[in-house]
Parts: C-alpha cells; structure tokens; sequence
C-alpha cells in the first residue's frame, strides 16, 4: 500500500516535470529568442527582460514568490507542495536551460538579434532584427 502511494506520487512529479521541461523548452526556443510575450507571469517577467536586461528566471521566481505569500495567507499553509515544487523547477529550467550545448547560440537585445544559425551569405534582405536570405 505503501509502495502504491510512493509510485503514484513518484509518477505525478515525474510528470509535472515533462510538462515544466516542454514549458520552457517552448520559451527558450521559440518565444524569448524572437523576443514575443506570452501570457502570465513568464511573459511578465519576459517583458521585464526585454526591457531592462534582468533575466527570465529571476523575475519568474521573485513575482511568483509574492503571488505565492498572498496564496499562503488567503489559503493557508496547506497550499500546495506542488506548486511550489513547479515554480523551482521551472525557474531551475529557465535560468539553466539556455546554456545546454543542443540550443542555438543567440545574443539579443532590445534593438539588435544575431544567431549562429543565420545564414552567412553576403546577400541578405533585412526584416526588422532579423536577416533573411535573399
């Protein structure tokens, strides 16, 4: 019985994992590269990086914590392990996730974005930080 419980348990975070892991991948690979915002708190805290440079996971994991303190006071300390455990993890995968060797090397600010996966031609059609091949 004991055993079934840990399973189950073991099963629900190893799932809420996969879920956090395809989340950022999706952030890391798609939307911060070509500088969108998405919804809630990650596109919040997405804006505040385009904006001022301070990075994703930081102001993820400082916007939810305040969201997190109002919870525990509303909801009382029973609220929910695994929340808390989600918004570590994601907040690991934000900030550790764009260094992995598989992701392209991309440098962007506000008013310029190159990649080392952008063609080298010498012909090149620019639109808008972005060079297209021509």
């Amino acid at each position: 019985m004991e055993k079934n419980k840990f399973l189950s348990t073991f099963k629900s975070y190893a799932i809420i994992t996969l879920g956090l892991l395809l989340y950022v991948l999706a952030w890391v690979v798609f939307i911060i590269p070509h500088q969108l915002v998405g919804g809630g708190v990650t596109g919040i805290s997405a804006v505040i990086q385009y904006c001022t440079g301070f990075n994703v996971s930081y102001s993820f994991f400082i916007i939810n914590g305040i969201l997190l303190l109002i919870a525990l006071k509303i909801l009382g300390p029973a609220f929910g392990v695994k929340t808390v455990y989600a918004m570590v993890v994601t907040t690991l995968l934000l900030r550790f996730l764009p260094l992995g060797p598989f992701l392209p090397a991309r440098s962007c600010s506000s008013s310029t974005c190159s990649s080392s996966v952008r063609p080298s031609s010498s012909r090149r059609k620019e639109v808008g930080v972005y060079a297209w091949p021509t």
